[in-house]
């Protein structure tokens, strides 16, 4: 991806929730490209850093290897403060489990005490959309 492009964001999706029912060959294989992604990163951040690129990781990352959401969590912490371009990289994605983890955001924000009412509304919207990843 070039840095040269009008857009200050982009967003890939590369490896939807359906991957997961691969063989556990092919998901070590992918995951094994993830990770040399990641320690690809990680050796380059003074060149990601100089250009204020920003990684983010979207997606229920949880469903991956603890060694692979270790170094997805540091190169997003590494280049966090960077504010030139914005890299998301979607993982664990699919439209019906992003909408049902926004909700279930909610609902546990209005369990824990959040009162509903007209600027509640904006903010549970404002909140879904962020988990969304629209804003």
């Amino acid at each position: 991806v070039s840095t040269q492009s009008t857009g200050k964001v982009v967003s890939v999706y590369a490896f939807s929730i359906e991957n997961f029912k691969r063989s556990a060959e092919e998901k070590e294989e992918l995951f094994q490209l993830f990770e040399d992604k990641m320690t690809y990163l990680l050796k380059n951040l003074d060149n990601l850093n100089e250009k204020g690129i920003k990684i983010k990781v979207m997606g229920d990352i949880s469903l991956f290897p603890a060694h692979l959401t270790k170094l997805m969590a540091e190169v997003q912490l590494r280049t966090a403060h960077n504010t030139e371009f914005c890299f998301n990289l979607c993982l664990s994605y699919t439209s019906r489990e992003e909408i049902t983890h926004s909700i279930k955001t909610v609902v546990d924000g209005v369990q824990h005490g959040f009162w509903v009412n007209f600027y509640g509304f904006l903010i549970i919207m404002f909140t879904i959309f962020v988990l969304l990843g629209c804003l």
